[in-house]
């Protein structure tokens, strides 16, 4: 069962890592210009603040699935 659990969640990491979150500025103002918001408008702020905290939280996720994995191999 435990190594059911292990394959799953590596499973998950996989996945979770095969994403193209953006990582840069610069993508975060490309993704908010596509969705027609224009630079220097509070909304186009919001948006690229909105694009860092998903991508923050997503790490934080990772980072939480990998120190249990980590956790469950050592019983």
């Amino acid at each position: 069962m435990c190594r059911l659990r292990i394959v799953i969640i590596a499973g998950a990491l996989a996945v979770a890592g095969c994403g193209s979150s953006p990582s840069t500025s610069s993508d975060y103002s490309r993704i908010c210009s596509d969705q027609g918001l224009t630079q220097g408008t509070d909304e186009f702020v919001d948006c690229v603040e909105q694009q860092k905290l998903r991508q923050q939280s997503e790490q934080q996720q990772i980072r939480q699935i990998r120190e249990s994995v980590r956790g469950s191999s050592k019983l």
